[in-house]
């Protein structure tokens, strides 16, 4: 069961400790190295990999679940059926045996099967006055996830890293059961899309925390990275299901896939809480345990000190005194937390400003699929262009930085997407030249996005870091649905209006990324207080320096 804020905060007595006859302790960084790369935590890792293959099956599999599909309004016995101003929507019935005619809205169609053999666009006729319809198909899921960032904003930093990750897959598993049977209303299909959408946020925030915290920090950068292929894994079992099956049905089974592996690995039985997270809370007899179990399992029983309770209670010491405030803060004052001084709101605004951005592109792309003259060739030619940002992006942005990294692809992405416009402004069309610069650009969308992921982890501290996730992928949602909007909104004579718009964003983000801090190779933060008191020394130490030279 979930634990109440009031159990999980109970307050632990601070003393002075000293470590075999010094000030110094272990941090939670190094606690963390001492378990090394073993069984336990590689279990961890894989837990948290698992909600990438599932996501991007989810969120863009309408590309294929519901695409648009020709159709013909089919004959009515004894008459005759005319389309009426080119559209099979309206139609003119005219009577085989007297003549008369009758213009009425069609209500029954026959499907084209040339490419898929079902749809949900077929199964639930989501064309004519029902095309509105068509379009909640990915609305839902998309403002689901929305829901789901709201709902983390509460429990993502109350009730713990592995329990709301299990709950979440649970609920997950059981909405995706509902989408795979044959259910006839199109409204519980919407409402299961929808609550997948919730729990697939509530899910992958915790998830990620998790991985982050369990990863020695020499690993973080590669494992950040390398967790995106699942991601990849995802994008090609997508187009190779939807290939080969061409059922919307058996796609959506396959989507559910990774959920259904994480209700079973993910359970209490199996894994247990993070330690970092355990510490903030002051559960630190439940945090050594812990963190001695995982030693256990990963063969590194004598790397932990023996007076490991001591250290842990150094670590909450120092936490405590770093905090203004030694009474338990609520989700709301964690949330105001994260505008509360000019530190905090900088990396605040800058970092939503890249979800954003990444929510934009990652969906944009994809999604205009059935632009192509295949829909299987260009999604497999996005997936195999994200194979390099989830392979040498990790040695590269362990060399070079996260900031950088980040704002050096996104500025190549508005090189893509800025020539695209140009192309478009000038009437110039080349089919494959299009496929080259999406795919691309695309390359290095995932390749700063996956970045990004990581670099969100590192800059927020362990007692808000679920709830900066969450309030990101609201932002991020927002991004998710302005696609939609642009289609809806711009004439389409103006096409080039929501790449232009993509491209502004982009340089805009690329820009305001190198005001941030650098986070590579640096501890992670445990309270809000620390990080503030951490970046005013840093600041005052910059001045001092300035005012020598």
């Amino acid at each position: 069961m979930m634990a109440s804020e009031d159990e999980t905060t109970r307050e632990v007595p601070i003393v002075e400790v000293t470590i075999k006859g010094e000030s110094r302790h272990f941090d939670l960084d190094d606690l963390i190295t001492m378990l090394g790369l073993g069984p336990w935590t590689c279990l961890y890792l894989s837990v948290a990999s698992l909600y990438g293959f599932s996501q991007v099956m989810n969120v863009m599999g309408s590309v294929f679940m519901a695409p648009p599909v020709p159709f013909t309004c089919t004959d009515v016995d004894g008459q005759t059926v005319l389309p009426v101003n080119g559209t099979e929507c309206w139609v003119q019935l005219v009577n085989n045996s007297n003549g008369s005619r009758e213009t009425v809205p069609c209500k029954n169609f026959s499907y084209s099967h040339e490419t898929f053999e079902t749809t949900v666009t077929e199964d639930y006729d989501l064309v004519c006055s029902r095309t509105p319809l068509h379009v909640m198909f990915q609305m839902s899921i998309s403002i689901g996830c929305c829901g789901g960032a709201i709902i983390g904003l509460i429990i993502g930093d109350r009730y713990g890293r592995q329990t709301v990750v299990w709950y979440s897959a649970v609920c997950s598993a059981i909405c995706a059961a509902v989408l795979v049977a044959k259910v006839s209303d199109y409204n519980v299909v919407l409402i299961a899309r929808f609550f997948i959408g919730v729990f697939t946020i509530t899910l992958n925030l915790p998830s990620i925390a998790l991985a982050i915290e369990m990863c020695p920090m020499k690993y973080r950068a590669m494992y950040g990275v390398l967790s995106g292929l699942t991601f990849l894994a995802g994008m090609f079992t997508m187009t190779a299901v939807s290939y080969t099956t061409r059922n919307w049905r058996i796609m959506q089974f396959t989507a559910s896939m990774g959920t259904f592996i994480t209700v079973l690995v993910a359970n209490p039985l199996v894994s247990l809480e993070s330690p970092r997270w355990l510490v903030t809370k002051g559960r630190l007899k439940d945090a050594e345990k812990t963190l001695r179990h995982i030693a256990r399992y990963n063969n590194k029983t004598n790397s932990l000190p023996d007076d490991l309770h001591l250290h842990l209670s150094a670590v909450y010491r120092h936490q405590q005194e770093c905090r203004k405030s030694t009474e338990p803060l609520s989700s709301w004052q964690h949330l105001k937390s994260l505008y509360a001084s000019k530190y905090m709101r900088k990396i605040t605004v800058i970092n939503y400003l890249m979800w954003y951005n990444k929510s934009l592109l990652y969906l944009a792309i994809p999604l205009n699929a059935n632009h192509f003259s295949s829909v299987f060739v260009y999604m497999s030619l996005l997936a195999v262009s994200e194979i390099p940002a989830y392979t040498i992006t990790g040695a590269i942005t362990t060399k070079f930085g996260r900031k950088r990294v980040i704002s050096i692809y996104l500025m190549v992405v508005v090189v893509m997407q800025g020539s695209m416009v140009i192309m478009m402004g000038v009437h110039y069309e080349n089919g494959w030249l299009n496929y080259a610069m999406s795919a691309v650009a695309y390359t290095f969308v995932a390749s700063s996005s996956q970045v990004n992921v990581l670099y969100t982890t590192e800059l927020f501290p362990t007692s808000v870091r679920t709830l900066a996730f969450s309030a990101a992928v609201i932002i991020y949602t927002i991004g998710l649905v302005t696609p939609s909007g642009f289609t809806m909104l711009v004439p389409i004579s103006m096409p080039w209006v929501p790449t232009l718009f993509y491209c502004f964003i982009a340089a805009l983000a690329g820009s305001l990324v190198l005001l941030l801090p650098e986070t590579n190779g640096q501890p992670l933060h445990q309270t809000v207080d620390e990080y503030v008191q951490f970046a005013q020394e840093k600041e005052n130490n910059s001045e001092n320096t300035f005012l020598i030279r």
